[in-house]
Formats: structure tokens, C-alpha cells, sequence
């Protein structure tokens, strides 16, 4: 028998996302991260998106342009 509830089970997945995670929590990776890094108040955050951008290639490099027009 299928259960119609709204609420997720013990196994489903759930979507996240709808806010934007604390810049004191866990760190995201990929260009998610790259952009709450360029976000992040604290300077030396923002300094280590600049280093790191060009890890992600020219998307990390276009990110990186549009963070220091």
C-alpha cells in the first residue's frame, strides 16, 4: 500500500537548497562553492576563491571576472 503523505520517509531523498547555507557551516565544493566563497564577508575566504578559480577551469575564471567588475 502507497503512502499519500506529504512528508518524506526514512529513505527518501529530500531537496535542499531553498536558503543558502551559513558561511560558518560545512564548505560546499565545485563552482556552488566558488560563489559562496566570492560571497563570504571574510576577507581571507574571498582571497582563497581568487587563488582557487582557476581550478574550475573558465567557468571558475568567468566567476572570478564577474566577482572583480
Amino acid at each position: 500500500m502507497t503512502n499519500n503523505s506529504q512528508e518524506p520517509e526514512k529513505f527518501d531523498a529530500v531537496k535542499g537548497g531553498q536558503l543558502p547555507a551559513p558561511f560558518d557551516g560545512a564548505v560546499l565544493g565545485g563552482i556552488e562553492g566558488l560563489y559562496q566563497r566570492f560571497a563570504a564577508g571574510d576577507e581571507q575566504v574571498r582571497l582563497n576563491a581568487v587563488v582557487n578559480s582557476p581550478t574550475y577551469g573558465n567557468q571558475g575564471l568567468d566567476i572570478l571576472v564577474t566577482f572583480l567588475r
